[in-house]
């Protein structure tokens, strides 16, 4: 758990996905994570969403911000390999947990939260 807010399985809407892992916040644009583990996949089973990714594209933060979660993926125990493989996502080869690779990516998130904010559309 971190701070207030929860990291949870819930049931998956799409029934290719084996699992899926989310963090519970009232700020997803910023603070919001989301793991998909695919049922059918032997490489890369695993997405990891990164909320922040949508308005975190370019510059000091998203460079940080890619360094950081890619570091906190990689350091997850059962991940082999990380990449990024769109703008808010993240895959992971592995068997790491779900749970565990939210959390990791949310540590992270809420170290740069404030510049993240920066970069939300005014209003």
């Amino acid at each position: 758990m971190l701070g207030s807010e929860r990291v949870e399985s819930r049931e998956p809407a799409d029934e290719e996905i084996d699992q899926e892992w989310v963090r519970l916040t009232a700020e997803p644009d910023v603070r919001g994570v989301e793991a998909l583990r695919w049922k059918d996949s032997d490489t890369w089973p695993w997405q990891v969403i990164v909320g922040a990714h949508e308005f975190v594209r370019e510059g000091p933060t998203a460079d940080l911000l890619d360094e950081r979660i890619y570091a906190a993926l990689v350091a997850v125990p059962g991940s082999t390999q990380v990449a990024r493989e769109d703008t808010e996502v993240w895959i992971v080869d592995g068997d790491p947990s779900g749970a565990d690779l939210v959390t990791a990516a949310a540590a992270v998130v809420d170290e740069l939260q404030d510049a993240i904010r920066a970069h939300l559309p005014a209003g």
